[in-house]
């Protein structure tokens, strides 16, 4: 016939076209299974980071975490527990803008071989949730070894936030496989801080130098007279006595054009709260100064250990009243107020 077909030759390209069905059956099989995996780890490994450098929203319901000692381990550098602060202050903090600053000692948390930890090895081993968000140290920040050989280690992780009350979680995993934890909040506003109570009047104004005992001294005192001159630049009979009192011409220099405070640090801690300069308010002649936070120096007089201040304040001629309000979470309101006049 005109028409003939090899039956041996069909036979065998019909098998050829099985195997190779199966084969490309098998590589897409493969395929699938290679694709599984790397979605698997996109979704373990990739959107987790990539959560991380986006700000959390409050954890729904959060108060505030009643202020207590932190493990031997771990030191909060920043936020400190139950601070407030606005969130233009969080996001451009020197220690770590939009970050938890935090110091971990290997040495204190780990008995099993405490000094073989390097900062590496802490940092991978040290977890921080913001707001249930695992947050990272970034690339570029640098981790700060305060001795030797096994840390401490001062460091911070990026945690951008959005406003409201935040948790942060902490936990440090030891040689034995044991994890150890603390937690604590803090408190972003999107406008100024407000104050927690409206801020009472001064009933009592000191004239006569009677200092509460949470106060070591004031500047100026209480009914002290001095000229405008010597407010500004520091009266020479001022400067003799603070001198005598053991500051250095730092301090003193700091002193001029401002009003100065300087608090007992055992009668601050009795107390019993640990976020108390957080909770300061500074008012001079009615008006809250919004850029203080309490105390930013400390030093001893003899054996006594003293927490100061000495914020910039542009005054006039006339009477000033100076009042300072302390409202701890764990303690009542405590305030004190006194009177000094600016001569020409």
């Amino acid at each position: 016939p005109d028409f003939y077909v090899d039956q041996p030759s069909l036979l065998s390209n019909c098998t050829v076209a099985r195997n190779l069905t199966k084969k490309t059956l098998g590589y897409l099989i493969l395929l699938g299974v290679l694709l599984g995996i790397l979605f698997g780890l996109f979704f373990v490994f990739i959107i987790p980071k990539t959560q991380a450098y986006l700000p959390s929203a409050p954890l729904p319901g959060m108060t505030h975490i009643a202020p207590s000692a932190p493990p031997s381990w771990l030191s909060v550098n920043y936020p400190t527990q139950n601070q407030i602060m606005s969130l233009a202050e969080y996001t451009t903090n020197q220690d770590g803008a939009s970050s938890i600053c935090i110091q971990v000692s290997p040495v204190r948390g780990d008995t099993k071989d405490p000094y073989s930890w390097t900062a590496d090895e802490a940092v991978e081993k040290t977890i921080v949730l913001v707001d249930g968000i695992q947050r990272y140290k970034l690339p570029t920040t640098p981790v700060w070894d305060l001795m030797m050989v096994g840390g401490p280690y001062s460091y911070c992780v990026y945690a951008p936030v959005t406003p409201g009350i935040h948790k942060v979680d902490v936990g440090f995993k030891t040689s034995f496989g044991e994890t150890l934890t603390f937690s604590w909040t803090f408190e972003v506003f999107a406008g100024a801080v407000p104050t927690p109570t409206a801020l009472p009047t001064p009933v009592l104004v000191d004239h006569e130098k009677h200092l509460p005992l949470l106060l070591r001294t004031v500047y100026p005192t209480p009914g002290q007279v001095v000229s405008l001159k010597n407010y500004v630049s520091l009266d020479p009979e001022d400067e003799k006595i603070w001198t005598w009192e053991g500051r250095s011409k730092d301090f003193l220099e700091k002193m001029k054009g401002s009003v100065c405070l300087a608090f007992r640090q055992s009668s601050v801690d009795a107390l019993g709260s640990l976020d108390w300069p957080t909770r300061a308010y500074l008012q001079i002649d009615g008006n809250i100064l919004d850029n203080w936070r309490g105390p930013n120096m400390s030093f001893s007089i003899g054996t006594e250990r003293l927490a100061a201040s000495c914020p910039k304040v542009s005054l006039g001629v006339g009477k000033h009243i100076v009042s300072i309000y302390l409202h701890p979470y764990n303690a009542g309101l405590t305030s004190y107020s006194w009177e000094f006049t600016i001569t020409k």
